[in-house]
């Protein structure tokens, strides 16, 4: 296949595309002037718009028209929600269709360009009737994407709900029953709001928040923290915009929270999940039970967390257990850990190196076999050495703790709280107050209990696993790994000695490897 022919055929996919989020009802602004801008600017996809439109809307105008003239009826039963907004399937395919007098006017030109073709006589009129249908339908084209943009103006949502609600702006407030158009941004101070769109899905907007409507299946949230429910077959796919990726609802519940810098995430309570990120990322599936997390910045860096079957095999849904075959693993003889500030527990810790011995904590309150924070510490910092700069693809760290005699339901030393840094030097630099500040490059945040929304201490998974990788399967090329360990926020509940102190690490594994 020639050059032209394979980009005669991408221009052909793409107006595919993009007509049928139209005729389905769901396309965007910016898909409807992304095809205003093709049909008005190339001729093939003029002409291959053109035949789609033909084809599609007049195939669907006689299957409703032969539907209504059974039922007796001059057009499609309409459903609505209150206030007014469509809902279901009759009202979604009529919203969907292309304006009548589009469709008749591309019906009318079909029937005359196989009109012309098949008189007498009249094959010299052909190629001039083609080029007159051609520019007419061009015009039309261009006509039909107004009406389009036109209708993604439409109410697409509607405020069901709202508790204590304050808007950030006062004159924009909007009241119960409200109907929401896209592009309209729900801005809100504090206080709670449920909204329904009309696909199905029902998010409820915890204040502060931005939450921007795009279409009857799609918000972006721009900050905040939002909960989303897609409980019925027609709202599935409901898709929820992130700054740095995108989640697609497969029929689930789950819990999403922004920040300012792009830092997302994501908690999965029911059904399961698409996570969707930019064109070097693997599109990741999630259920019930895990949860994740995503940095701002090109380097995509994602960061999954499961808790475990609580065993000595440390057996998670999608992440490995401990292993002794990363690169920082102490029988490669590669890497070398350190404590470089604060210090662990030297009554209720076992040494640093614990942590790259290849395995966990062989039962769950096994404190010797762990890297625990001295109590009384805010923080601590860990420094792997990993012996020359290599291309990082993966680090993960695991916990586990549970209390199995006087407190068996406290799990307070499971949660893990850290950030992760980088750096690709010969030598570290120093790691004193924010390692931003002296050359590190920030890799990863991470707050289990965040993630698993349980504030109840009884709640907290006892054993857990977070998995961090890149876009394309790379964390970044580096030499150096700085872990600063943060103190559990758990109350003060434990006995003297393990109060206030943190997470009983087991192992960290980093798996890389050596490229020029």
């Amino acid at each position: 296949m020639s050059d032209l022919a394979k980009d005669d055929e991408l221009i052909e996919q793409e107006v595919y595309d993009l007509a049928d989020a139209c005729l389905r009802g769901d396309m965007s602004p910016a898909q409807a002037e992304r095809l205003r801008k093709l049909v008005c600017d190339d001729a093939r996809a003029c002409r291959h718009y053109v035949r789609f439109m033909y084809d599609s809307c007049g195939l669907r105008t006689l299957a409703r028209d032969r539907a209504a003239a059974q039922r007796g009826l001059g057009a499609p039963e309409t459903a609505t929600m209150p206030g007014g907004l469509p809902l279901g399937d009759a009202a979604a395919d009529a919203a969907a269709g292309a304006p009548p007098s589009t469709s008749t006017t591309f019906g009318f030109l079909g029937d005359l360009a196989r009109w012309s073709q098949n008189l007498p006589g009249m094959s010299m009129f052909v190629w001039p009737i083609a080029g007159l249908i051609g520019l007419v339908a061009g015009s039309l084209a261009i006509v039909a994407i107004v009406a389009v943009l036109g209708r993604s103006n439409r109410p697409t949502a509607q405020l069901v709900a709202a508790t204590n609600c304050r808007w950030t702006n006062g004159t924009a407030a909007i009241s119960v029953g409200s109907q929401l158009r896209p592009g309209q941004k729900i801005d809100l101070a504090a206080g709670e709001a449920q909204i329904a769109f009309a696909r199905g899905a029902v998010v409820t907007v915890r204040g502060p928040s931005v939450l921007e409507i795009e279409s009857d299946a799609c918000a972006r949230l721009l900050v905040g923290n939002v909960s989303a429910k897609a409980e019925t077959e027609r709202s599935h796919g409901f898709t929820l915009r992130l700054p740095t990726a995108s989640v697609v609802d497969l029929g689930t519940e789950f819990h999403v929270q922004a920040a300012a810098d792009g830092h997302s995430r994501l908690d999965v309570t029911a059904g399961e999940v698409e996570i969707h990120g930019g064109p070097t990322w693997r599109t990741r599936r999630l259920t019930a039970g895990q949860a994740a997390q995503f940095e701002p910045g090109e380097r995509g860096v994602f960061a999954m967390i499961e808790g475990g079957d609580n065993t000595p095999a440390w057996r998670f849904p999608t992440i490995e257990p401990p292993s002794d075959k990363d690169y920082a693993d102490a029988s490669q003889h590669h890497a070398k850990i350190s404590v470089v500030e604060g210090q662990l527990d030297g009554q209720y810790s076992g040494p640093v190196e614990k942590l790259l011995d290849g395995r966990g904590q062989p039962n769950s309150d096994s404190p010797f076999e762990s890297a625990v924070l001295k109590a009384g510490l805010a923080e601590c910092k860990i420094l792997v050495d990993l012996g020359k700069t290599v291309l990082v693809q993966k680090v993960n760290t695991y916990s586990w703790h549970q209390r199995t005699q006087k407190l068996p339901h406290l799990t307070v030393l499971a949660p893990q709280r850290y950030t992760l840094y980088g750096f690709a030097g010969d030598s570290p630099p120093p790691v004193d107050g924010d390692p931003t500040e002296h050359g590190w490059t920030r890799i990863c945040r991470v707050d289990t209990d965040e993630f698993f929304s349980v504030p109840p201490i009884i709640n907290r998974p006892p054993q857990q696993a977070v998995s961090i990788s890149g876009a394309g399967g790379q964390v970044g090329r580096y030499r150096f790994l700085l872990w600063r360990v943060l103190r559990s926020k758990g109350p003060n509940v434990l006995p003297t000695g393990y109060a206030n102190t943190s997470t009983m690490f087991g192992e960290f594994d980093v798996y890389a490897e050596e490229r020029d």
